[in-house]
């Protein structure tokens, strides 16, 4: 006698098909995490040191990768810069490679004295690092 047997594969989609959920795994999480290349920035505007706007800022989905900062006194574009100077400090805290750091030099028109509102931004986004804006006064520039 011939018996005719069929078998069902019943698969709950995004669970995995073998294997024990008590191992760390949850009902409905993917099986395959994908890295992000999203952008992820860290850093800090440190403040002036001499004629220079120093800082650091780093993309943690990308270290590898300079990071171009845009400076502004107000809404007043200054000018910009890569972000890929060494910085022991960074370094010894293991942050990458320590190659994050910034001296944007100070123009001189900002040389005056006076109260200047200094932004650091990544270049091209409305991100701004932390501690910016800082409110610098600058010394006058000095006459050989």
């Amino acid at each position: 006698m011939v018996t005719n047997k069929r078998v069902i594969l019943v698969v709950a989609i995004g669970l995995p098909l073998f294997g024990s959920l008590g191992c760390g795994e949850r009902p409905g999480a993917p099986l395959i995490k994908e890295k992000s290349n999203e952008p992820r920035f860290i850093g800090y505007l440190d403040g002036a040191s001499g004629q220079q706007i120093t800082g650091w800022v780093m993309d943690e989905a990308n270290v590898d990768n300079a990071i171009m900062m845009s400076f502004y006194d107000g809404d007043t574009l200054l000018g910009a810069i890569k972000a890929d100077v060494f910085r022991k400090d960074l370094r010894d805290k293991n942050i990458g490679s320590g190659k994050y750091g910034f001296l944007f030099p100070v123009p001189a028109k900002l040389l005056d004295g006076k109260t200047h509102r200094i932004q650091a931004k990544i270049q091209g986004t409305a991100i701004e690092l932390r501690d910016s804006p800082k409110e610098i006064v600058f010394g006058t520039a000095k006459v050989p």
